[in-house]
This record gives C-alpha cells, sequence and structure tokens, in this order.
C-alpha cells in the first residue's frame, strides 16, 4: 500500500499533540510519586485536583485535552477517518480540559454541585475514549500507509476494557475500596499510549 501524500499542517498538528499528551503522563507520573498521601491503588487521579498538588492534576487533564484536540483536527485535516470516532475523541478533549475547574468531592466529604459535574465530566471523558478507540482503530486501518495496526489493535483493546473496569471498580464498594485507583491508573496508561501511538504515527505518515 503507498504512503499517504504529505500534510505539513497535520503532520505538526500531530507532533504537537504528541509533545501535549506527554506533557500530561509526565505530570501524572509526577504527582504520583510526590508524599501527597494518597493512595494509588484506592485513590482515584482526581483526588490530586482537591488539594495542594491541584495543579499537577490540572496540568494532567488540560494537556491530554489539548493533545486530543490537536489530534483531532490533524486527522480531520490529514486522513479520510469518519466523523464518529473524531466526535468521541472531541468529546474526551472537551471533557478532560473542562473537569479541571470541578474538583472532586474526597471521600468523607459533603458532596456538592461540583463534585456531581466532576463525576459525570469524568464518565463522559472515559467512555469517550472508550468509543473513539473502537471506532477510529478500524478507520486507521484503511488509511494509507499506517503501519501500527498491530499495537492499535492492543491499545484499542486495552482502553475499552481498563474503561469498563474502571466503571466496574467505582460503583462496586468492595472494589472501590481496594483497586479503583490501580484500575483508573491502568486508564490512563492505555488512554495516554494510545492517544501517543495514533499522534506519533500520524507524523509519520502524514510528514
Amino acid at each position: 500500500m503507498s504512503g499517504a501524500p504529505p500534510d505539513t499542517t497535520a503532520s505538526i498538528l500531530a507532533a504537537v499533540a504528541a509533545a501535549a499528551v506527554a506533557a500530561g503522563a509526565i505530570s501524572l507520573v509526577w504527582v504520583t510519586l510526590l508524599p501527597t498521601g494518597h493512595r494509588p491503588m484506592v485513590d482515584a487521579v482526581s483526588d490530586y485536583g482537591a488539594g495542594p498538588y491541584r495543579l499537577f492534576y490540572r496540568a494532567t487533564v488540560i494537556s491530554l485535552g489539548i493533545g486530543a484536540l490537536l489530534l483531532l483536527v490533524a486527522l480531520a485535516h490529514g486522513t479520510g477517518v469518519p466523523a464518529g470516532g473524531l466526535i468521541w475523541l472531541g468529546v474526551y478533549a472537551a471533557t478532560r480540559i473542562a473537569i479541571a475547574f470541578f474538583p472532586t468531592d474526597l471521600e468523607g466529604e459533603t458532596v456538592t454541585t461540583t463534585g456531581r459535574i466532576h463525576l459525570l465530566l469524568a464518565t463522559a471523558a472515559f467512555a469517550a475514549i472508550a468509543f473513539a478507540a473502537v471506532d477510529l482503530v478500524p478507520a486507521l486501518h484503511n488509511e494509507p500507509g499506517w503501519d501500527a495496526s498491530g499495537l492499535l489493535d492492543a491499545l484499542r483493546w486495552a482502553v475499552v476494557v481498563t474503561a469498563i473496569g474502571t466503571g466496574i471498580t467505582r460503583v462496586v464498594v468492595p472494589l472501590r475500596h481496594r483497586v479503583f485507583g490501580l484500575v483508573e491508573r491502568l486508564l490512563y496508561v492505555a488512554t495516554i499510549a494510545f492517544l501517543l501511538t495514533v499522534a506519533i504515527e500520524a507524523v509519520r505518515v502524514l510528514s
């Protein structure tokens, strides 16, 4: 199969998208390694956003949102993928950016309207990235020059499985008190790996 014709604009957007996603990953790893008092096995990533380490959480989610948004534009500009996957990617981007301004309610605290909005945004984001992965990967298989099909297939299902796992461990109380933080972090890892792989492959194909 011949490669796609060069698209400098889309390639640059994809490269910046990859950098933004990488910045979000670095911020998340950094705050996880700090002595925050939160338990990565149990506590939600968003708990970092409700205390003195909130800037790390905001940097993480805004960077991921900007990365996803730039990747959306790059794919829309440089590929012929259908709109469905791009719309889901846009929902993910919008909810990731918005959630930075609606901190979660920590366990044991009074439930607030802001906390409820946070939960709705988180649910929408995790569902959206799963649907985006399911829609985009088959479409990218049909694009000229895209060679990371095996890796993208694996990452697509990693995102879907960890998104479902995050939902289950959130609502099943015994699991929430044991492994929710771990499963949610695995979803972040899968999502970041998926976005980075698509972005890097877009740079390669469209350059």
